[in-house]
């Protein structure tokens, strides 16, 4: 398998990810994937790092993160020039909610993930895309919310207790 470009999304999940971050590394390393690694530090970055792994020749991007980081992903595998598919895009689920990667298919266990990763297990999705005046155009793998659901996702960065289902509910 080719050389991928690993994206850590360091605040998703509350930051529980930050800490679970080395020990996936590790686990891919174990595997004899040959991968490097960038951190984001802002909402965003990880679209403009997607796009320039795929333009430095990268075939897989892999998000390590939620949903967020795997829509910012998408993001930039599709704003990069390409004549054909988009690119391969890995996922190993560390965020709270996890909705891309389970209706996808992609094991929720992150080890399960890893060794699919490294099996190079992959299937073609659809993606789709959002245009609205004033707003930046948006890719999105599984779903897009401009109403109800959108503010239960602004509104459970106020709850601090809960992670996972429970926060949204």
């Amino acid at each position: 398998m080719a050389k991928m470009k690993v994206i850590v999304n360091p605040a998703a999940d509350r930051g529980q990810a930050r800490q679970k971050a080395g020990t996936i590394l590790a686990l891919l390393a174990e595997k004899g994937l040959d991968f490097d690694v960038e951190h984001t530090n802002w909402p965003g970055e990880a679209i403009e790092l997607a796009r320039a792994a795929v333009e430095a020749g990268y075939e897989t991007v892999v998000a390590l993160g939620g949903d967020g980081t795997s829509q910012e992903v998408i993001n930039g595998l599709m704003q990069a020039p390409h004549t054909g598919p988009a690119g391969t895009l890995g996922v190993l689920p560390v965020g709270s909610g996890n909705d891309f990667a389970y209706g996808v298919g992609i094991p929720l266990n992150v080890e399960t993930a890893v060794e699919h990763l490294a099996a190079g297990q992959a299937r073609v999705i659809d993606v789709g895309f959002v245009h609205v005046d004033g707003v930046p155009d948006r890719y999105f793998g599984n779903g897009v919310g401009i109403g109800f659901d959108a503010q239960v996702a602004i509104e459970s960065t106020r709850v601090k207790r809960l992670r996972g289902f429970t926060m949204y509910f």
